[in-house]
């Protein structure tokens, strides 16, 4: 969201710390309550926002956006090397990281592949979400 509405160091700051307040409040009310995080890499390299949540879900990280379900043209090297270094960040620091590519077959065995290089949990998903997928 910070990122939709112009991203700058401001909003990232505000972003941090509105995540801080949630994982507070809810961890207050439920002590085993998980504040897993969706996309937005590049937050991981906060200690704030890190202490705040328990994991992170990560889209489209080796296939693009673009993928139609079955295979998929690769995500650009940069932004993928730029991802996967953030979410080690995370992984070194002992938190669920979870990857969603929405390829299938042999495109997401090759992702799978990568994905366990770094001990990421990857998960093949069709786009709109609408099944489970036995992988």
């Amino acid at each position: 969201v910070y990122t939709d509405l112009g991203g700058g160091i401001e909003l990232k700051m505000l972003m941090i710390d509105y995540v801080k307040k949630i994982s507070q409040y809810c961890k207050s009310k439920k002590k085993n309550f998980k504040i897993i995080a969706h996309n937005c890499s590049e937050l991981l390299d906060s200690d704030e926002y890190l202490a705040a949540i328990d994991g992170v879900t990560q889209e489209d990280l080796v296939y693009d956006w673009n993928s139609n379900g079955k295979s998929g043209k690769q995500t650009d090297a940069d932004y993928k090397k730029e991802v996967i270094n953030n979410l080690l960040i995370a992984k070194k620091a002992g938190k669920l990281v979870l990857v969603l590519e929405y390829v299938s077959g042999q495109y997401y065995q090759k992702a799978k592949s990568l994905l366990d290089e770094y001990n990421f949990v990857a998960y093949s998903a069709p786009r709109d979400l609408g099944t489970l997928r036995t992988t």
